[in-house]
C-alpha cells in the first residue's frame, strides 16, 4: 500500500479517531516529544515549560 492509499484509508475513518481508534506512540521510532512542536527539541527548558503550560490549559 502506498502513502496515498494509506492517507485515503485514514481520511475515510477520520471521525472515529479518539473514540473507535486510539493511537499510541511507538517508542521504537524515537522520542514522541519532538512531534509536539516544530522546534521543540531546540527550546530552552523555560520555553518548554511555558509551551506545556499553554498547551495544557488551552
Amino acid at each position: 500500500m502506498n502513502r496515498a492509499a494509506r492517507n485515503a484509508a485514514i481520511d475515510a475513518v477520520q471521525e472515529e479517531f479518539g473514540t473507535q481508534y486510539i493511537v499510541f506512540p511507538n517508542p521504537a521510532y524515537g522520542s514522541r516529544v519532538s512531534a509536539l512542536a516544530k522546534d521543540y527539541m531546540t527550546m530552552s527548558p523555560e520555553a518548554r515549560e511555558d509551551f506545556h503550560g499553554k498547551m495544557l490549559t488551552a
